[in-house]
């Protein structure tokens, strides 16, 4: 076995300028990646080859063992020094099994640190270096025979150094780097190569703490993660979450193929590898990983899928040889990268998109237009009546908690949820996608709040946090799609794809559009394309679909919705812009109100009802009446002095709102309410002494 990738190697590596049949087109470089192999005690460190046109197949026929794996568990949290010569990993320590296979990886304090030399014959001998985790090699390990070794040591919450020379000796002892900040300390410690900061998982996030440089003293925090990665020229922190983050905190990165563990970037920056498939359940086993080209500057960290590495490998890195078929490589994928990013896609569409027929369209729990659910307005006719003209079912979205219906009859969601649960319509949506093999969604939105995450879920068909067929989401000031395939797992995570940034309080209208191995997604007229996405629709289930939250809670977004719908085909990028073109007078309505910002003294409130007197009569939510009088305001229109009766929530999904006293002031922001004809229909309680005063609506909550 081992003789044989040897013979395929030279072959390989005798014809490097070979064009390489890699997804999207993409050229290999010449180097090769280390990996932790398997799982639980037959977990063993790998090594495994890599050069222009090479297959999955291919790489996988070289892979051998780089050391004997450890008598507890096997070897993980690997890195290739950046001359390519020494792999440093982390060892289960022996006494310290305690029945979990040496699997405990956050069990942090059970790890030594260990280094075998990769650039020779293996397998070899592995050498202890220190007691410690998250092992990684400085700056100086590009070039010359000593190099520097950083770990942390868990239980002193402080990052360490060594230097070793080629023979994998210690020739300077162990010194301390700095202390990590103990204050909400959880561990994940990874030093940067020039030994400055040191990236590491706080109360829930990952934050970098500065030992040098001019944010010295300073922990700046990055996002919501843990598992942490520091590229090779110290720039950027890549974590679980997927989130790619400037180690200085002044840039997000795209990071659109990276997985939510395990990974490694290239000494070049050209590559990036990582172990797409799993989550924290499984964080120390190997999984599905790739090898991804990387797009890195100052304000962009990009990354897309080129070749699967392993179907078990985990705690991933690469090296790249500094020659000729790997500066090649870099070049032409730059060149492809720009363009994708220029103009947006590039293969031709026009025999993928066939619509759907008049016979399919006759078996489909669908509309004459295609359509597997329709929402435009609380107002609109959301019936679906198929082909044949027969009735199947109504598209209903009911409000959950602080959910309610905003201008114009569309969602509006400061809380809460809206729901569309019924059988008939989640099996309408799996019936369809299974049949069809392909499916577009459209919606228009406008956000509230960029200070977002999660990602948060604007829309999604899901069970709960960790299933789904798709979700749309939005990440800080980004729109994020997450779309399930048996190749992208059930939670849709395998690959997350950013559609593109947003800004608060401007209209949007989005449509998505997938067939096997193809998504379209089209924002505000503007068409791009990913392809790392592969797979059909078999794996989708009957779930219901939710907009503004995830079943469980925890993933709120704060915005409103219109002009939801569903189609059982696939759009064309010409469908998509007529598509725009065609409701761009229906966006313009999304834009929120102007409001003026005033403070009122209450006058008088109508007697409100309580939650269970509410209930009783059928009601979820109520509206109440209250006469104020303005003290306070820089609006012409709403001049000091001037009274109005206030109309507000009092009661959304049972639970009392806006409580006001009598003869207190309050700031608010206030907006005509004969602009909110959708108030016309809600349960409004107006006990006032007086009536024949303006109207004016107070729609946000507190």
């Amino acid at each position: 076995m081992k003789t044989l990738g040897i013979i395929f190697i030279t072959s390989c590596l005798l014809s490097w300028n070979c064009t390489a049949q890699t997804t999207n087109e993409i050229v290999l470089p010449h180097g090769f990646v280390t990996y932790s192999r398997g799982e639980n005690y037959e977990r063993v460190l790998c090594r495994a080859e890599i050069a222009p046109g090479m297959t999955y197949e291919q790489i996988h026929a070289t892979e051998q063992p780089i050391v004997k794996k450890g008598p507890h568990g096997g070897d993980i949290t690997s890195q290739i020094s950046f001359d390519g010569k020494w792999v440093a990993f982390a060892r289960s320590l022996s006494g310290k099994d305690e029945g979990s296979g040496g699997n405990n990886y956050a069990d942090f304090g059970n790890w030594d640190i260990y280094i075998a030399r990769v650039d020779g014959k293996l397998p070899t001998k592995a050498i202890r270096i220190a007691h410690g985790y998250f092992p990684s090699w400085g700056e100086d390990s590009f070039n010359g025979s000593e190099k520097t070794l950083y770990y942390a040591i868990h239980e002193k919450r402080c990052v360490c150094k060594v230097k070793i020379n080629d023979k994998g000796e210690i020739i300077e002892p162990e010194q301390v780097v700095g202390d990590i900040p103990k204050d909400g300390y959880e561990g994940f410690a990874f030093t940067a190569p020039n030994g400055q900061f040191v990236a590491y998982r706080k109360k829930g996030a990952v934050y970098t703490y500065w030992f040098e440089g001019e944010n010295k003293g300073k922990s700046i925090l990055m996002t919501a993660g843990c598992h942490t990665h520091v590229t090779a020229d110290s720039k950027w922190v890549y974590h679980a979450n997927r989130h790619a983050v400037r180690a200085d905190g002044s840039a997000r990165g795209e990071a659109g193929a990276g997985g939510l563990y395990h990974y490694g970037s290239s000494n070049d920056l050209n590559w990036f590898v990582t172990r797409t498939e799993g989550d924290n359940t499984i964080i120390n086993k190997g999984r599905e990983s790739w090898l991804c080209t990387l797009y890195e500057t100052d304000t962009r960290f990009d990354t897309e899928k080129a070749v699967k590495i392993s179907d078990q490998a985990g705690f991933i890195d690469i090296h790249v040889y500094n020659d000729r078929a790997s500066r090649k490589a870099a070049k032409l994928n730059r060149k492809r990268h720009e363009k994708l990013m220029t103009k947006g896609f590039t293969a031709p569409t026009k025999d993928k998109y066939k619509g759907i027929s008049k016979e399919m369209l006759a078996q489909l729990p669908v509309n004459k237009k295609g359509e597997i659910f329709t929402w435009e307005n609380d107002a609109a006719d959301s019936r679906i009546i198929n082909s044949n003209g027969e009735f199947l079912r109504s598209c209903r979205l009911v409000p959950y908690g602080l959910a309610h219906l905003g201008k114009n009859g569309r969602m509006r969601i400061q809380g809460g949820s809206f729901q569309a649960s019924d059988q008939e319509t989640k099996e309408a949506m799996t019936f369809s996608a299974k049949k069809q093999n392909q499916i577009s969604l459209e919606l228009q939105l406008v956000s509230f709040s960029n200070e977002v995450g999660g990602p948060a879920r604007i829309a999604s068909s899901s069970k709960d946090w960790g299933a789904r067929n798709w979700t749309i989401g939005q990440e800080k000031d980004k729109l994020v799609l997450r779309f399930r395939t048996p190749q992208n797992g059930t939670n849709g995570t395998n690959n997350e794809i950013e559609l593109g940034k947003i800004e608060t309080g401007k209209p949007y209208h989005l449509i998505i559009s997938y067939i096997p191995g193809t998504l379209l997604w089209c924002l505000n007229g503007e068409v791009k394309q990913s392809t790392v996405i592969s797979g059909d629709l078999s794996n989708w289930e009957n779930y219901s679909l939710i907009f503004g939250d995830e079943w469980s809670g925890e993933r709120q977004w704060y915005g409103e919705l219109q002009g939801v719908h569903f189609y059982a085909y696939a759009m064309n990028p010409k469908q998509m812009k007529n598509r725009y073109k065609s409701i761009k007078r229906i966006l313009s309505t999304l834009q929120p109100d102007k409001t003026v910002e005033v403070k009122v003294k209450i006058l008088e409130n109508s007697p409100n009802p309580s939650v269970n007197q509410i209930k009783d009569q059928g009601y979820s939510r109520c509206l109440t009446t209250r006469h104020v009088r303005i003290v306070e305001s820089v609006d012409a229109s709403l001049q000091v002095g001037k009274e109005l009766i206030l109309k507000e929530w009092v009661v959304l999904g049972l639970q009392e709102i806006n409580k006001r006293k009598e003869g207190k002031t309050y700031m608010l922001r206030l907006v005509n309410a004969d602009e909110h004809t959708e108030l016309q229909n809600e349960y409004t309680v107006e006990g006032l002494s007086v009536f024949d005063l303006p109207v004016y609506y107070n729609q946000f909550i507190k």
